[in-house]
Formats: structure tokens, sequence, C-alpha cells
């Protein structure tokens, strides 16, 4: 008998030492599987590091890649992730991440000659997904109540008059990201959820110096896939204008601010991103 239970427990042993050594490379598929299936473009980490001691998740260097024919190095460019996180949760059906904070966020948005922006196509992608059934299949999910995002830069491309305009986001503090009584969310959601929000909040401090077409196509975008995220994802994104109150009767009314706009640029994300007072 003492056998027997000796041999269990170096068993054990042996599986718990498997899975302390390929965390790591399970956590940088699973971000990089879920940036492509979220995003339809190649997504890439250059490290990703779980400590389950310290109950600490650190990530450096998130590509994500632009759709084809776009000329500019990339999407967007993360700098250093830190990720606290509870560890038992590892060994059940949701990874509760209580906070996630990023240092560091270039964006590019590119303009084809009269046509659409990468931002849009990737934007297009998120949408028909979300209005399938694939993210309410099976798999890992995560629940994250608190998101921070410090040094955001966008490089904005303006056609037809050529040049590029920088936008610099302050530091945005999402709460809520996935609701205390929701079960959790599939990282490519999570994922597609954060690219609206760090959109919708560069459009808000560049209200100055984007075009204000740009800003109107790119606004609806914005408005249209929030809509297909479900409402939680219209309140994330409403956060980063400030007043959340013109979203609590739901993202549809959001839309349709969206799409009232007229000519007037500055009423461009009304009911999405309402002004700062």
């Amino acid at each position: 008998m003492k056998k027997i239970i000796l041999g269990i427990v170096l068993l054990l042993v042996i599986v718990l030492v498997a899975i302390w050594a390929m965390i790591d490379g399970i956590a940088k598929v699973s971000v990089q599987g879920g940036g492509k299936y979220a995003l339809g473009v190649d997504t890439r980490v250059d490290d990703i590091s779980v400590s389950l001691l310290k109950g600490q998740v650190t990530m450096d260097t998130l590509n994500i890649a632009n759709p084809e024919g776009y000329k500019t190095d990339h999407l967007m460019k993360s700098g250093h992730f830190e990720v606290s996180l509870e560890t038992g949760s590892l060994f059940t059906g949701t990874v509760v991440l209580p906070e996630l904070t990023l240092d560091g966020l270039d964006i590019n948005i590119e303009q084809k000659q009269l046509g659409k922006t990468n931002v849009s196509e990737v934007m297009d992608h998120a949408k028909r997904l979300s209005s399938d059934d694939e993210k309410k299949k099976g798999g890992k999910k995560v629940k994250i109540d608190t998101v921070v995002i410090k040094n955001v830069v966008a490089h904005v491309q303006i056609v037809p008059m050529g040049g590029t305009v920088t936008v610099k986001v302050p530091t945005l503090e999402l709460k809520n990201v996935t609701p205390e009584d929701s079960k959790g969310i599939i990282v490519g959601e999570l994922l597609q959820r954060l690219f609206a929000a760090v959109l919708a909040s560069v459009l808000e401090n560049g209200k100055d110096v984007i075009p204000a077409g740009l800003r109107q196509s790119l606004g609806k975008d914005i408005g249209e896939l929030a809509k297909a995220l479900g409402d939680d994802a219209g309140k994330l994104i409403g956060q980063v204008g400030g007043d959340f109150e013109k979203l609590k009767e739901g993202t549809g009314k959001a839309i349709e601010g969206v799409k009232d706009i007229g000519k007037d640029a500055g009423k461009l994300l009304e009911g999405i991103l309402p002004k700062k007072k």
C-alpha cells in the first residue's frame, strides 16, 4: 500500500513539474491563437512568463500585424504587460485575472487611397465573428476586473493629403472588463473589447487633428462592433469618454448616435464617447 501511495505521489509530482515546464508555452499559444481568431491577423508574442508562486503573468511585445495590403510595420505593438493571477483558477474553466497593466502601446491607423483602413478591416472581421455562435463554444475563459493601459500613441495616416498625425492618449483605466456576474469570456473576445475601447479613446483624444470624415467612418465601425459584442462591451467603450450615463439604455442607442452625427464632427461619438465634463 505504501508503495502504491508513493507511486501516486511521484506521478502527481511529475505531472505538476510537466505543467510547470510547459505553462509558458501554453500561455503563449493561447494568446497568439486568441489574437489571430479575434482580429483575423497574425498575432505574435516575444516573451511570456507565468509565475505560479507569485500569481503573476508578464508578457513583452505583443505584435498585431496589419491585414494584407498595408505598408506600416504593424497595426498594434505593445510594450510590457503585467497581469495578476489567481493561481487556483488555472485548474478551472475560467482563469481569474484581477488586474492587467500594459505600459506602452504603439498603433498605426493606415488608410488606403480613398478606401478602408487597416483598423476597419480588422473590425469587420471582429463584427462577423461576434455575430455568430463561435464565441459561445467551449474553451478556457478569463475573468478580469481592471485593465490599465499607459503610454498609448497612435499614428494616423491622412489621405489624400498625405502625412501622418500623432495622437497621444492619457492613461486608460477600464473597470468591470468582465462584470462580476459574468462567467468569463474567451481570450479572443477580451482582445476585441480592449481593441475597440482603445481605438475609441484615440478618436476622442484626436478629435482636433483627425479629419472629420475618417473619424466618422471609424466611429461608425466602433459603434457597430460594440453592438455586435453586446451591452458589456458597449459599457466598456463608454468608459473612455468619462460620463457613462448615455450608454445605460443599451448599445443600440449608441449606434444611432453615431449614425446621426451629420456634418458636425464634434458629435462623432455621441452616445459612444460622451464628452468629458
